[in-house]
């Protein structure tokens, strides 16, 4: 396999794209008391989460058969468990991973095909709603969702209809997820495979391996060296002349510098989780920030413990109010 032969980039969702649930799972699992391998056979290995995620039942279905799978198995569960309550935990924890966003964006400025493939369920108000109209799916080419196939993965034949469906040879593809046997699937197909820890660093560690097999840099411009002392020095003059709904500002310039950003994202009112997606595509390396826009960026120099670069919009008091974006992976870059 050369970075030639590559044409397609394959994201699973959660645990990639998006936040992974293992840590609020565990956190769950602690507050029950049970072990972990419970979790892990109520998620995993039940037949009714399988059933759930090729579409074969919906949601309410999955509570019932799930309990009547437990009661069955005569494993020991704490009297506190829901079904309800864990699958509210796996969707709570399904955020936007911003360098694995601008990762997306970058690949398809270099002409990649980029689709999603996902085990999910129907009748998801969560992901129906939430996801769709943020914006989520229109990130790319081509979403394959379990629970709309009638299969999921790790069975081979959902790694085959994606193949088919992108006319795509699986040498051409490499395919990100977070679970082990996922990747196993794949890789015995002859798909080009990386995974996504989820322990701290794993995004990066992902993107590192993406980056070494396209010999393609995913980095991308950010406000920081240079521009962050003039920052400093203009922000509160037009912050006072200016609407408090800065990150709607960000998104609507994002939007019509780069078509790719979906219309979902405008005028939303929790945008904090996406606003730095609008800010890599507002501010690319090419481009001069203009006075207006350093009125409301500053980077907060001082509050940085570590290498990564944050920025944070601030009020009249000098006072944090919204988090905007971090980028552990991407190198600094002053030519803003």
């Amino acid at each position: 396999m050369t970075a030639k032969e590559i044409r397609v980039i394959l994201f699973d969702l959660g645990g990639v794209v998006l936040e992974s649930p293992i840590k609020g799972l565990m956190e769950y699992g602690k507050k029950m008391g049970s072990i972990p391998w419970n979790l892990n056979k109520v998620m995993g290995g039940s037949q009714a989460w399988k059933r759930l995620e090729r579409g074969e039942i919906v949601v309410g279905e999955y509570y019932e058969e799930l309990e009547n799978e437990i009661k069955a198995s005569g494993e020991p569960v704490p009297e506190e468990f829901s079904p309800r309550a864990l699958l509210a935990v796996v969707s709570a924890s399904l955020k936007f991973r911003v360098e694995m966003i601008d990762a997306i964006h970058a690949l398809k400025r270099n002409g990649y095909t980029v689709a999603a493939l996902t085990n999910n369920w129907k009748q998801s108000e969560d992901f129906e709603t939430r996801f769709h109209h943020s914006g989520l799916f229109s990130l790319f080419h081509k979403v394959f969702e379990s629970s709309q196939l009638g299969m999921r993965k790790p069975e081979a034949r959902i790694y085959r209809h994606v193949l088919q469906e992108l006319q795509v040879r699986p040498e051409q593809t490499v395919f990100l997820d977070d679970m082990g046997v996922n990747l196993k699937a794949a890789k015995q197909l002859g798909i080009n495979t990386i995974k996504v820890p989820y322990q701290s660093g794993g995004v990066a560690q992902a993107l590192y391996e993406l980056q070494d097999i396209l010999q393609l840099s995913l980095k991308t411009g950010r406000l920081t060296g240079n521009i962050a002392e003039s920052i400093a020095q203009s922000w509160i003059h037009y912050w006072k002349h200016m609407p408090n709904d800065v990150s709607k500002l960000f998104a609507e310039d994002a939007f019509y510098q780069d078509p790719t950003v979906p219309d979902g994202l405008l005028g939303m009112e929790e945008i904090s989780s996406h606003i730095a997606v609008s800010m890599r595509t507002s501010f690319p390396d090419t481009r001069t920030i203009t006075p207006t826009e350093n009125g409301f960026i500053l980077e907060w120099k001082n509050e940085v413990k570590s290498s990564s670069r944050e920025v944070f919009v601030i009020d009249s008091n000098n006072q944090i109010t919204r988090y905007l974006a971090i980028g552990s992976l991407f190198e600094p870059s002053s030519k803003l």
